[in-house]
């Protein structure tokens, strides 16, 4: 059976045209309403290498169009965390008895009781458990107040929330470049990846690899990224955060086999897509998707040809 929080309503488009979103900004919103990390309660962890790595995008532009979702309302981020709700989903789509809203409160559980939208969530909380004769607090342990009292004391537990700030760059005091700045690359990452059950021999051959397609300042970074943002998979994170910056150095002396990469081919649809709209056409309807489609092919046959 189809989820109900995959759902998009057709306001969607008009509030998008009202706002005056771009089509970047409008996808990023697709994306958190219908996106593998979407959930019944329209909040998720997502740090920006995991939205970089699914999009085919660069950091800065998943964080450059969050900001502008974020100034337009759209959502609440809190970037310590990277718990991102977005607002009003549970207001529009209010879960469907007691079993969907202990669903929705089983994901709230594991969200920061500081987070900032939870003055909004509380109060709808606690409206839908009245009516469904549940206990938001049961679930949600993290807002319980510190010590005992009663069942309805309008203190909920979590402290006034912190404002939000429209997220910046983010940047990263590295030490010198230089032997000293490899060696903590190695002393670092190595740490990271055989604490997750990679051999040492592998985890050193995995960096240097890594720092000769890329650099030593750029392999630095993503491993305090992945330092930060307490990364499932180091590996598999570190290696979305460096193609998420930019394609890897060229091979010497015959690059890939003599066809573009994954991330070449996405940076040419998006020429494509550029190119349709320069041509007066909408890459997302059946006309400008089939033109987008012909100027893929012919930049694709100047690479591999």
């Amino acid at each position: 059976m189809t989820q109900r929080y995959g759902t998009v309503h057709s306001r969607f488009w008009i509030s998008a045209k009202e706002k005056g979103w771009d089509d970047a900004t409008a996808l990023a919103a697709l994306y958190l309403l219908t996106g593998p990390h979407c959930t019944i309660a329209g909040a998720m962890r997502l740090p920006l290498a995991y939205m970089a790595e699914d999009l085919s995008w660069p950091v800065e532009k998943c964080r450059d169009t969050l900001a502008i979702l974020y100034r337009d309302g759209f959502l609440t981020r809190c970037e310590r965390s990277d718990w991102t709700v977005i607002n009003k989903r549970l207001l529009y789509d209010r879960p469907m008895g007691s079993k969907q809203l202990v669903g929705v409160l089983r994901v709230l559980a594991d969200m920061p009781a500081d987070h900032p939208a939870w003055p909004e969530i509380m109060p709808l909380l606690q409206e839908l458990g009245r009516q469904s004769k549940v206990d938001p607090l049961a679930h949600l342990p993290l807002l319980r107040p510190a010590s005992g009292g009663a069942k309805d004391t309008p203190s909920i537990g979590y402290p006034n929330p912190m404002p939000h700030p429209i997220p910046q760059p983010h940047t990263f005091k590295s030490p010198p470049d230089g032997g000293d700045l490899k060696a903590l690359v190695f002393d670092r990452g190595v740490s990271l990846l055989t604490g997750q059950g990679v051999r040492e021999d592998a985890a050193r051959s995995y960096l240097g690899k890594a720092i000769g397609a890329y650099s030593v300042g750029e392999v630095f970074e993503a491993i305090a990224q992945a330092e930060r943002e307490g990364a499932v998979d180091v590996k598999s994170f570190i290696a979305g955060a460096l193609r998420a910056k930019r394609p890897p150095n060229p091979k010497p002396g015959g690059g890939n086999g003599g066809g573009p990469d994954d991330y070449a081919k996405s940076q040419m649809r998006k020429r494509a897509d550029a190119r349709t709209r320069e041509e007066g056409l909408n890459p997302l309807d059946k006309a400008g998707m089939e033109r987008s489609a012909a100027i893929y092919r012919e930049l694709l046959g100047h690479v591999t040809h």
